[in-house]
């Protein structure tokens, strides 16, 4: 039953097809004589939107392409002729950095720079504030260090041995 159905759909969809290009002659030939209706626009406009739609896939670039170019775009720009010209002239790389810091060339590195005096402003108004300093390590490191009286930074082969605590289950016998 699976096989007519499909058999019988496969025709339908070949008449609807010669239909639609029978029209679309009839279209492009009143076109040509000048004389088209509304319904011969309409069948012209769908099959040029068709058309456009297929050039537009054939040129369309590919998920690889696309992500090539992405990623070397930067690599096709030409160097910047100041740069060349600093270096023709003997500046080093290091002066020429430095200029460009003063003329505030480098904004990134500023901006890093002033998050971090920022995050330590922070750092220092909140100690300052609460009078102690911020720990170390953690709030459970220091729980289980007094707890177990192991002093922190010992060393694993200690632990395992049950050296680092009073109470262990090492080499005690």
């Amino acid at each position: 039953m699976m096989l007519y159905n499909r058999r019988k759909r496969n025709e339908w969809h070949e008449v609807q097809m010669e239909k639609y290009y029978q029209k679309l002659a009839e279209a492009r030939e009143a076109e040509r004589l000048g004389t088209p209706t509304e319904e011969h626009l309409a069948i012209l406009k769908k099959e040029r939107t068709i058309l456009a739609a297929e050039e537009a896939a054939k040129n369309k670039k590919g998920l690889w392409r696309r992500t090539k170019d992405f990623m070397l775009s930067g690599l096709k720009q030409e160097e910047d002729p100041e740069a060349v010209t600093s270096v023709l002239s003997g500046e080093t790389l290091g002066e020429g950095t430095a200029q460009q810091e003063d003329q505030g060339g480098s904004g990134i590195l500023k901006a890093v720079e002033d998050a971090r005096k920022e995050k330590a402003a922070v750092e220092e108004a909140i100690a300052s504030q609460s009078g102690v300093e911020s720990p170390r390590e953690g709030v459970l490191d220091q729980v289980g260090d007094e707890n177990t009286g192991v002093r922190s930074g010992g060393r694993i082969s200690d632990w395992l041995k049950g050296w680092g605590s009073g109470s262990g289950s090492g080499n005690s016998s």
